[in-house]
Formats: structure tokens, C-alpha cells, sequence
């Protein structure tokens, strides 16, 4: 590790020039926030020709840093792109000599970037690094860069990095003071603390998740008003629990995770206030986090505080993974199995003859895609906040090196710790009246319906559905919001029961049809009431809510709207009031194959007896492949392959292409998958045109085909091509 030293309050040019180096990646320790790193970077000059970068940790970061170049405090005379809310970028890059964008964005304008960069910083990389585990766009901003900027100086900066970081640039600051950190395990005496500073008028920083503690001390300190730098979750679940009001001029600021940095506070002689909980993974802190909390400060603070607890409850347990890169190792090394399989929410492996579940371990890895191939790869990042995560203790003692280092000295002021859980269960009428109040006081109108539907897996979801439709209806009769009717609808849907009889004999009249009896009908039956009915009110849900949560694995989507069949589908729509459009491809793994020879799939390709021979070609297409278990010679196997797939009626020319090009494949489902990637570009495409006509229509994928529940103008497929032909949609409404 390289170490700088700056003699100065702010960070001068020349110095921060040295932590960039052309054609190597820095990672920076700046040690102290607000020393001005962004705005000295800001004055670096580019390269004839090329542009600098810098990657903000949010939206609200680029607006402050376009404010300050209008008033000519940052960038002052540079020609400035700031990317953000579909503001782009206008014209070629040799308009601007910086570019401003955060991390989604600068993904997204890689291939213009690409060899036109000479400087490149990501800010607050410490962040970047914490959500990266739990969104891809970082993961893949991160690899973006490590694989196509490799020519340009890039440094990740930021003052607060992970414990574990590989960090290349420390700067050490002699122009700072020493200053104290309490830390407290009495949740009890905290509170008290918090509320009397609150009290005295003084200036309140308040850093938390718990939405209950905010609660306790805002009762305790009478007060009903505070400033709020928050997420919309966050905001929702505070404002549903008391009657307050959001003031800018007050004196207490509440932040949660998404307040901890990215703003600043530049009054004298505040106090800040920590509550952090090891019992739950969203209130659990890294050094990092708490580290940028009292930075807000600018200033300085006269007095701060954390409390730690090791509160158990809530739905999110910090979980400790061991032997957490012997598994995943394992896991990568597993060459028998396929990635796709790998991917499946129910792979696992044993483990020193225990049962590991390859889903577990999704955040801690990397699936890169190689044309229609996949490939994992580990995830150091994410390993590294797991095992900083599992390091913390109630005292912090693992931090302490890390904050001397930033003049920080942790101070402890008790010894006892609170283990009893806050709850707080509110009733429907003091629920309603608190978000009327809510909304009214601090003019969230447009977030009305983020107040309702947020319990995840509710013990009787019928019941829980009605009373959070009911809920909605009455605040928003209080309100004077106009709900569409269709919320009407969808509680009369659940007071009906879901339609559970009816759907259960749809269902077994459909399998009937299919040829299905006796112990079948029964196996379907005992699967319908685990499982295909509680899909069932999921899918009614997302049809009103227009939301169905992607759930990707390989080159599918298999959300809510797989989990059923497409005529319990039909009649959960139908009774909602919607229509249910189905743009399907026609024949679609027989018609990739011939096109992909060259071939136009014959129009009566199934023949007369269509089901049966559908189920025939299937059959010889889903068992295609060398078996290398099974008993017989390859060339054996490979005979009966053809002959199977001449039975299904397949060309010769398809025939002879897939034996010579994927019998062998190394894995059973590697066929499949091939398959599915061609699939998953058709949907991918024929959106994009769907789109241009359509823009305000929700779309969804099921499989091969695009749903959506209310009409829809599909014109634009009758040019669509796709392998050098036409012709690829069935369109229908059921």
C-alpha cells in the first residue's frame, strides 16, 4: 500500500492526480469525508480526444454536483454531462470533458466509453461494493470495468472502505482532530440519551432501519416532526405507525440506509445517534456505514453515539455461512452438472456430508455469460462483506485499528445488553388514520399505494389480500384518491375463496383431457392444494398490481405466471374483468432448428393428429443426446436418435445437424438450453418492437411466449424476423 500525505483541509490536484495511474486499477483511502476528492477530480484534464468519468453512488449526488457547477463551485469552466432520470448524453463525446452517471448508466454507455476514458473514478466504492451482492448492474459495473477500461487510470474511492479491502492509496491527513464514538449495548438508556438531546434543541442526526425505535424516541421527546432522508419502504412503514410531520427546519434528521452518505450537514456541535441490531442483516452496519454517518457532519459533532443489540425476529437473520470459498469452490468445480442446473432454486451438493443449496450462495458468485454459455465465477466482493459481517461484535472491537486510523477512539458506556424485541402491531383504524395523516401533512399523494402489500409471505394470504384491499379502500375514501374499481373486484375475487373449487375442477378437467387418470388425477389434486393454488392468489395479485418479480435462471424467466397453466390463467383473468392476450411462438424449438438449417418449419408440421405428434417430437427432442450412464454404444444411441427423430417426422438435413452438433453435448440439458437462448432473444426482440407501438403496456414472459392483460397492438410482428425468417408469432386473445 502506497500512502499520500495531505497537509491541507481540502485535497489539492497534484495529489489526487497521484492515485490515478494509466493502464492500472487504484483502490483509494482518502481516510477523511468531504476532503474535496470529487471536486479536485473534477479539475483533472483529459486526454485530446477522451473524456474523465466519475460514477456516483446515486441520482441525488449528480443533481447536488450539477447545482454546484451552474453556481460554478464544481467543474467550474468544463464542459459537463450529468446522466440521470433518461437525461443522456447529447451528441459525440468530444462535446464533454466530463462525464457524470451512476453506475446503471455507465453500464449502459460501456461500448461508447470504451477506449475514449482517461481518467475514471467510482465514488464511495465501499457501497458500490455492499449492494453489489444484491444488485447485478454493480456486480457488472465492477467486471465492465476490470474487463474494458484497462487502458484508462481507474481508482475506486471512498474514505470508508470495507475491512477487508484490497486497498492500494491510503491518504493520511494531518489537518484533522481526534474525536470520540460511544458505543452502547442499552437499548433502554440510548433512547432515553436521544430523546433529552432532542429535547435540548440540539441538532439530532438519527441513523436507523427500525422504524420502532424512531417511534419510541420521538414519544419520548414529544415530537411529531423531523427531517426525513429515506427510501420509499423505509418512509411507508415509519409513516404508518404515528401521525407525523416531515419539516426540513427541524432539528432531528432521520436517516436510513439510504441516508447514511450522500449528503451533507454542515451545523456546529450536532449530535449522532446509531442504532444498529446483529440480529438482523438490514440492521446490521459495517464500519463503513457507521463511519459515513457521523461524516454528515461536516463540521464536526459534539457528541455520538451507537448502540448495538443482538435482537433476534424480523424476518431477515444475519446468517453465517462456513467454509463459505471451500463451497463455492465446490461448487465451481462440479463438472458432471450443468450451470443451468447449477442455477435452479432446488440444486444442492453435499459438503463434508452435509447439504448445501446452490442458491444459498448465488449472492457470493458471478454467472458471466459467453454467447448462449454461462460460466461462475466467485465473487470476492460479496465474500468479503460476509465475513467483515460475521466479525462484528456488541464492543465493535474488530474496528478498532480501522477507526484510530480515521482518529476515531470507540468508547464504551455500558456494559449490558437489551435483548428484548421492540414490536409494534397497529390496528386497521389507527393504521388508516396514521397514512391519512401521513400523506396529508408531508404531500406523498403519489406514494399512496406504496403503503399497502408489503408483507412478503403473509401465514393466510386470502385474508391478509382482503384486509390490505379494505385498508387501501377506506384511506383512500379519507383521502379523496380515486382507486380504479378493479380493487372491488379483486376483494370480491378473495372473498369468493380464490374460486378454489372452481379452479381445482378446471384443473382436473384439463387433465382429464390430457389423458390423465386415476392416480395421476389424485397426485395433481395433492399438488394443487400445496402448491398451484397459493400461485394461484400470487397470480391474481400481480394481474391487478400489474407486477410479476422476474425469477431468472439461464435463458428463462420463471415467474409467478409459469407456476400455473395458461387456462387457470384464462379464468383467474376472466374473473378479474381483464382480457388475456398470448403472443406465442408457433412450434417453437422445431422451427429454431429449421431455421437454423436454413429451413422454413412445414405449416402442417404436427400433421393431422396434432397433440399426439407434438408430444412424439418433443419426446425425440428432449431426450437428444449421448447418455454416457446408459448401457449401449455410442453409435448405438446415436442410431436410435435418428430413428426417433426420423419418427417425429424431422427433415434429414435437421437430423444430420443435430447429430453432428450437439450428441455429444457435455451435459443432458445443454440441447435445452441452446434452445432456450434462441427462445429467450425471439420474446427479447419481439418486445423491443411490441414496445414502439405499445409503450405503456405491461408485458410479461411466459416460456415462449409474451402475456399481457389488456389489448394490445402486435402489427409490428408482422415484419419480424428473426435467423433470416418470418412468420415466428401466434397471436391470440383467450
Amino acid at each position: 500500500m502506497r500512502k499520500l500525505i495531505n497537509k491541507n483541509e481540502y485535497l489539492t490536484t497534484d495529489l489526487i492526480a497521484q492515485c490515478f495511474e494509466k493502464g492500472k486499477v487504484n483502490y483509494v483511502d482518502k481516510v477523511l469525508t468531504g476532503s474535496g476528492f470529487t471536486t479536485g477530480f473534477a479539475d483533472l484534464r483529459a486526454e485530446f480526444g477522451k473524456v474523465n468519468v466519475l460514477i456516483a453512488p446515486n441520482q441525488s449526488v449528480i443533481k447536488d454536483k450539477e447545482a454546484e457547477h451552474k453556481n460554478g463551485t464544481f467543474a467550474n469552466g468544463k464542459r459537463v454531462a450529468f446522466v440521470y432520470e433518461g437525461q443522456g448524453l447529447k451528441g459525440s463525446l468530444t462535446n464533454y470533458d466530463l462525464i457524470v452517471l451512476v453506475s446503471d448508466s455507465f453500464v449502459n454507455y460501456s461500448y461508447i466509453l470504451k477506449g475514449n476514458v482517461t481518467y475514471l473514478m467510482v465514488d464511495e466504492f465501499h457501497s458500490a461494493i455492499i449492494q453489489s451482492s444484491f444488485r447485478y448492474k454493480l456486480k457488472k459495473m465492477i467486471f465492465t470495468i476490470d474487463e474494458n477500461f484497462k487502458d484508462c487510470a481507474v481508482s475506486f474511492v471512498t474514505a470508508s472502505p470495507l475491512l477487508f479491502g484490497n486497498i492500494t492509496i491510503q491518504i493520511e491527513n494531518t489537518y484533522t482532530f481526534e474525536k470520540d464514538l460511544h458505543t452502547s449495548n442499552d437499548l433502554n438508556e440510548s433512547i432515553l440519551r436521544c430523546a433529552a438531546a432532542i429535547k435540548r434543541g440540539k441538532r439530532v442526526l438519527l441513523f436507523t432501519q427500525d422504524a420502532a425505535i424512531v417511534k419510541r424516541i420521538l414519544k419520548e421527546a414529544q415530537r411529531n416532526d423531523f427531517k426525513l432522508i429515506a427510501g420509499i419502504s423505509f418512509t411507508t412503514t415509519l409513516l404508518s405507525k404515528e401521525c407525523y410531520k416531515l419539516n426540513n427546519n427541524s432539528n432531528i434528521i432521520i436517516a436510513s440506509s439510504a441516508g447514511f452518505e450522500g449528503w451533507s450537514d454542515y451545523s456546529k456541535d450536532g449530535e449522532v445517534f446509531i442504532y444498529m441490531n446483529l440480529g438482523n442483516s438490514q440492521n446490521t452496519f459495517l464500519g463503513a456505514n457507521i463511519y459515513q454517518a457521523i461524516g454528515r457532519l461536516r463540521k464536526g459533532y459534539k457528541y455520538a453515539e451507537i448502540c448495538i443489540t443482538e435482537i433476534g425476529g424480523g424476518g431477515f437473520p444475519n446468517r453465517n455461512i462456513s467454509d463459505l470459498n471451500e463451497k463455492i469452490d465446490k461448487l465451481i468445480n462440479i463438472d458432471n452438472v450443468s450451470i443451468e442446473r447449477k442455477q435452479s432454486n432446488n440444486y444442492f451438493f453435499t459438503y463434508k456430508g452435509n447439504k448445501v443449496m446452490a442458491q444459498d450462495l448465488n449472492q457470493f458468485i458471478y454467472y458471466k455469460r459467453d454467447k448462449e454459455k454461462y460460466k461462475i465465477l466467485k465473487y470476492k466482493h460479496a465474500n468479503n462483506v460476509h465475513d467483515e459481517i460475521n466479525k462484528i461484535d456488541t464492543r465493535l472491537k474488530v474496528y478498532t485499528d480501522y477507526f484510530n486510523t480515521r482518529k476515531v477512539n470507540l468508547v464504551n458506556i455500558d456494559i449490558d445488553i437489551s435483548k428484548k424485541r421492540i414490536t409494534s402491531r397497529i390496528k386497521r383504524e389507527q393504521r388508516v388514520y396514521n397514512i391519512c395523516q401521513n400523506i396529508t401533512e408531508n404531500n406523498l399523494q403519489e406514494n399512496f399505494k406504496d403503503f399497502f402489500f408489503k408483507s412478503q409471505n403473509p401465514e393466510n394470504k386470502i385474508k391478509y389480500y382482503i384486509e390490505e384491499i379494505e385498508t387501501m379502500q377506506q384511506a383512500a375514501f379519507l383521502l379523496g384518491i380515486s382507486i380504479h374499481d378493479n380493487y372491488e373486484t379483486l376483494k370480491n375475487y378473495f372473498l369468493d375463496g380464490g374460486h378454489y373449487e372452481e379452479l381445482k375442477a378446471l384443473m382436473i378437467k384439463l387433465k382429464k383431457e390430457w389423458g390423465e387418470s386415476g392416480r395421476d388425477i389424485r397426485e395433481s389434486v395433492k399438488t394443487f392444494d400445496e402448491t398451484i393454488f397459493e400461485y394461484s392468489l400470487d397470480v391474481a395479485i400481480g394481474i391487478m398490481l400489474e407486477e410479476f418479480k422476474p425469477n431468472h435462471v439461464a435463458h428463462r424467466d420463471y415467474n409467478k405466471l409459469t407456476l400455473i397453466g395458461i387456462d387457470l390463467v384464462e379464468f383467474i383473468a376472466g374473473k378479474l374483468g381483464k382480457p388475456l392476450i398470448e403472443i406465442d411462438i408457433k412450434n417453437c424449438f422445431p422451427r429454431i432448428v429449421y431455421a437454423l438449417n436454413g429451413l422454413e418449419l412445414p405449416a402442417d408440421f404436427y400433421g393431422v393428429n396434432r397433440q399426439k405428434n407434438k408430444i412424439k417430437v418433443n419426446v425425440a427432442l428432449n431426450s437428444f443426446g449421448l447418455e454416457r450412464n446408459k448401457s449401449g454404444t455410442e453409435s448405438r444411441q446415436k442410431a436410435d436418435a435418428k430413428r426417433k427423430l426420423k419418427r417425429a417426422g424431422l427433415d434429414p438435413i435437421c437430423i444430420e445437424w443435430l447429430i453432428n452438433n450437439h450428441f455429444n453435448n457435455k451435459f443432458k440439458g445443454d440441447f435445452f438450453n441452446f434452445l432456450a437462448y434462441h427462445e429467450k432473444c425471439l420474446i427479447s426482440s419481439a418486445r423491443q418492437m411490441i414496445e414502439v407501438y405499445n409503450p405503456n403496456v405491461k408485458m410479461y414472459r411466459r416460456h415462449d411466449s409474451i402475456v399481457c392483460f389488456e389489448q394490445i397492438n402486435f402489427s409490428a410482428l408482422d415484419t419480424f424476423e428473426y435467423l433470416g425468417f418470418k412468420g415466428w408469432f401466434n397471436n391470440y386473445e383467450f
